[in-house]
């Protein structure tokens, strides 16, 4: 039972954010569906798209998070397929990564 579900209980201020949870592939911290991006690969290329078929994966949009989670495998395990090792470089999230901004759709530009 958590605090917040406790009779007089309260949730702490840090605690989980509210409505949907996700873990980053990059720092593996949980955050707010909100802060992060979704990926999805769509067996030839790697989408950012909170709404394309398929599994998805969830990231924090910072080259520091980009980086860890292009590490070899990293994709991979979360599409549970194999994931070419440039698929990253190659997507919208590359230009994130090199200093660019992306929408939530995978259009370069302002979010």
């Amino acid at each position: 039972m958590s605090p917040a579900e406790r009779p007089g209980g309260t949730a702490d201020a840090g605690a989980t954010p509210a409505g949907p949870v996700r873990t980053c592939l990059g720092c593996r911290a949980r955050d707010s569906q909100g802060a992060l991006v979704r990926l999805a690969w769509d067996g030839h290329r790697l989408l950012v798209s909170r709404t394309a078929a398929g599994r998805g994966a969830w990231v924090h949009p910072r080259p520091d998070c980009l980086r860890a989670a292009s590490h070899k495998g990293v994709l991979a395990r979360a599409f549970r397929t194999a994931v070419p090792a440039g698929a990253l470089a190659g997507s919208a999230l590359g230009h994130l990564l090199a200093g660019g901004d992306v929408t939530q759709d995978g259009q370069e530009g302002v979010r």
